[in-house]
């Protein structure tokens, strides 16, 4: 199968990340920091080294400030959750993923803050005017995405993060499309939080997130349980036990480790092949009949369309069953992007590229969205 689905999770993986999962699951299957017994101290060891591979990776403030999750989601809500100010004020966006807007509209219902969402003034991308015209003297956090996971649209982040640390507000950086394809530096950038998922971009296995934020910030547990330290203690002392209950995944945190070497050494060649194999895609859309585009070129990969007024996963439907190619149909759980759009009747037809796919597979698209009205009803 020809497999455009890598903004969900990437389809192809490094052999040293495949290798590294493989070899722990069978040589180092222990409880990580949970006994004296030198497999569990190696295991502890190995996780230490991925936090600090992490930490360097996004210019991190401290290496126990990198919280392992199991996935972007929980990271953001352990994120969201855990700086709560009742009675404060929140500003997102439209272009926000379900796993921002749903922590936030539970925390509205509750009564425990007042949340705008920001529109862009125009087009696709949201800028620090933006943000700034939302801002009141009861803001104390804004949660942002780097990138649309629907249109692969790169925020302006860094002039909002500029701004935010100039007025002493909280930034949450969702990084789920933008790690392992753009620049995410937290100092630079003035990066507060910063959540990714290793399973796309980045090429690690599912399992894996992380919450990073800096020594400024507090956060505080979403979960509580076991951490192998300090047993008598309501909660534990510190970070990253504070925010890390429970057995981790050690196969996939050793990956990360892998993804982390991996994605460095091709980091810039990765980059400006994505580019062009996006802008290669879209001239390709442009010559189909019936296809409307809502993406441009851009480094990660992503490209979005509808096709005439069919349900967009009607055609992904028929792209998997009659032409053996994986795209992404529907709404991307990001239904404010598709009310911003106009296209919340049919979704949109999200294709998502990585460095392992090759322009012969893209023609191989364009020839069955040629001919894929005879299987549409």
């Amino acid at each position: 199968m020809i497999y455009f689905d890598n903004a969900a999770t990437s389809g192809n993986h490094p052999d040293s990340v495949i290798e590294s999962a493989f070899n722990t699951a069978k040589y180092l299957s222990v409880n990580a920091g949970r006994s004296a017994h030198k497999l569990a101290v190696s295991a502890e060891q190995k996780i230490y080294k991925t936090r600090k591979s992490v930490c360097s990776f996004f210019n991190a403030d401290k290496v126990e400030r990198v919280i392992f999750t199991k996935n972007c989601t929980e990271a953001l809500n352990v994120a969201i959750f855990g700086t709560l100010k009742p009675g404060g004020h929140v500003i997102t966006t439209t272009f926000e993923h379900n796993s921002v807007l749903r922590p936030l509209y539970a925390l509205q219902r509750q009564g425990l803050i007042t949340l705008t969402v920001v529109k862009p003034q125009k087009g696709n991308l949201i800028l620090a005017s933006d943000i700034a015209k939302a801002i009141t003297p009861k803001t104390y956090l804004v949660c942002l995405t780097a990138v649309s996971n629907v249109t692969g649209e790169i925020n302006d982040y860094e002039a909002i993060g500029a701004l935010l640390r100039s007025k002493n507000i909280l930034f949450i950086l969702d990084c789920a499309q933008a790690a392992g394809h753009i620049i995410l530096d937290m100092q630079k950038q003035n990066l507060d939080i910063l959540c990714f998922s290793g399973h796309k971009g980045m090429n690690a296995l599912q399992g894996i997130g992380c919450l990073i934020f800096n020594e400024k910030t507090t956060v505080n547990p979403l979960l509580f349980g076991g951490s192998g330290s300090e047993s008598f203690a309501h909660i534990p002392s510190g970070y990253p036990e504070l925010l890390e209950s429970g057995t981790a995944n050690l196969p996939a945190i050793i990956s990360l480790y892998e993804a982390c070497i991996y994605t460095k050494q091709i980091f810039k060649e990765k980059q400006k092949y994505l580019i062009n194999l996006t802008d290669y895609l879209i001239e390709k859309l442009r010559s189909v009949k019936g296809i409307k585009l809502y993406s441009t070129r851009n480094p990660i990969g992503i490209v979005s369309f509808s096709y005439k007024e069919y349900f967009s996963q009607e055609i992904a439907g028929v792209l998997s069953d009659k032409f053996d190619i994986a795209v992404r149909g529907g709404f991307h759980c990001a239904p404010l992007t598709h009310e911003y759009l106009n296209t919340k009747t049919n979704g949109l037809v999200r294709v998502s590229l990585s460095q392992f796919n090759q322009a012969d597979e893209i023609d191989e698209l364009i020839y069955a969205l040629n001919n894929i009205s005879t299987y549409l009803f």
